[in-house]
């Protein structure tokens, strides 16, 4: 990782989604996720990094610390049985709303 001969580094991300980050996130000074930033993906880049502008967005989605933090069990997790059914047992504890039921930050 560049991270850890950095003296101080950012990582940015450039994802639909979320993405594990708990294996080297410690190692960072910084993580920025863009999302799917358009067209003017680098001029905003360089605002942030520069200190002109202020990441303000919030994110859409919650991002785990580990895979299958949830603990969803094969027909669900990824999503999909064997005989193409999708099961949603979660009920109304989807994305943050699991995290803050089960009390992890």
């Amino acid at each position: 990782l560049v991270s850890v001969s950095a003296p101080a580094t950012v990582a940015v991300l450039v994802t639909p989604g979320p993405v594990l980050t708990a294996p080297w996130a410690e190692t960072t000074d910084a993580i920025l996720a863009m999302g799917l930033p358009g067209e003017q993906y680098a001029d905003a880049l360089s605002r942030l990094i520069a200190g002109d502008a202020e990441p303000g967005g919030r994110l859409s989605h919650t991002w785990p610390n580990s895979d299958n933090e949830q603990g969803w069990p094969q027909p669900q997790f990824p999503g999909v049985s064997s005989n193409g059914t999708t099961h949603y047992w979660e009920g109304l504890e989807v994305g943050y709303r699991w995290y803050h039921a089960h009390h992890v930050a």
